[in-house]
């Protein structure tokens, strides 16, 4: 197999870090996917037709990406393009989520609104119903707007020890980044209020917030909990809208964590999370020291 310069980018490769070997290009290919496109690119039937295929793939630091590959094929060779469709997936799956989340306060406001219709007597048990539902949806409106919203940007340096507004909050010596102060405010606050939020019940919450140098202008940030923690087998879905791991008693939208990751992403970083249930969660991001 031979690949463009624009291929390699796309699987997070180097030239030269690709023997060119299909055995090499189904090791690259996403566990669930890889019988499929190996079933489909082995069809004696797709001579001389268009393939036209959707998988996933997993880049050398783990991230995984969504793959349009269309090819034309004759006894001698597959020639064609591959395009990366991650975000149109995304947005699928993001419109998809946005609608089910919102389905759910939508029915509750409407069945006690008719119920109220039918009998005023039982008003204040039934208003009661129509606000949380109402809550519900503004929260998640709220959330969308926050997700979506094109902010401008205004990257500085930023002293991070000034971004942490809670004095329980046990922090190290925390490093000046280069970034959008509002965006890493946003950032740490949705991350300390993620910690309050899924505390465990009559435990004393502490959160720890460090910092260490990874690469010559690389920062990663560790902000760790005793709260709920999660199944680190979910851990991947934390960041995805509309993902909750924990009952629905607990108030959000399922918005927070997405954002950070957008936050993070744009300033050039990653973020990732670690968790055990019931022991604590600890999230972990990285930042540039300069521009």
């Amino acid at each position: 197999m031979e690949w463009s310069e624009r291929l390699y980018e796309i699987f997070g490769l180097r030239r030269g870090e690709f023997d060119g070997a299909m055995s090499a290009f189904q090791a690259l290919i996403h566990p669930d996917d890889r019988t499929s496109v190996a079933a489909a690119l082995a069809d004696p039937a797709r001579l001389d037709r268009l393939i036209d295929l959707e998988f996933r793939i997993v880049r050398p630091a783990g991230e995984v990406r969504w793959l349009r590959m269309s090819m034309e094929s004759n006894p001698r060779a597959l020639t064609g393009a591959v395009i990366d469709i991650t975000e149109n997936k995304e947005t699928e799956d993001f419109v998809s989520r946005a609608i089910h989340d919102l389905r759910e306060p939508t029915r509750t406001v409407a069945s006690f609104a008719e119920l109220l219709a039918r009998n005023p007597a039982g008003g204040s048990e039934y208003v009661s119903f129509i606000q949380d539902g109402a809550r519900q949806m503004r929260a998640i409106v709220d959330g969308l707007q926050a997700l979506s919203a094109t902010v401008a940007w205004r990257p500085e340096r930023v002293d991070t020890a000034t971004l942490i507004e809670d004095s329980s909050v046990v922090q190290g010596p925390l490093p000046e980044v280069w970034g959008d102060r509002a965006s890493l405010q946003q950032l740490f606050s949705h991350l300390l209020s993620n910690a309050r939020r899924f505390r465990r019940p009559s435990v004393p919450l502490r959160v720890e917030i460090s910092a260490v140098k990874k690469e010559s202008n690389i920062r990663e940030f560790c902000i760790r909990d005793n709260g709920l923690g999660f199944d680190p087998a979910k851990a991947s879905e934390l960041f995805q809208p509309f993902h909750r791991l924990h009952s629905r008693d607990i108030s959000g939208a399922g918005l927070g964590l997405a954002l950070c990751r957008k936050i993070v992403h744009r300033h050039g970083g990653r973020i990732w999370a670690q968790g055990t249930p019931n022991q604590g969660a600890s999230f972990r991001f990285t930042l540039p020291e300069t521009g």
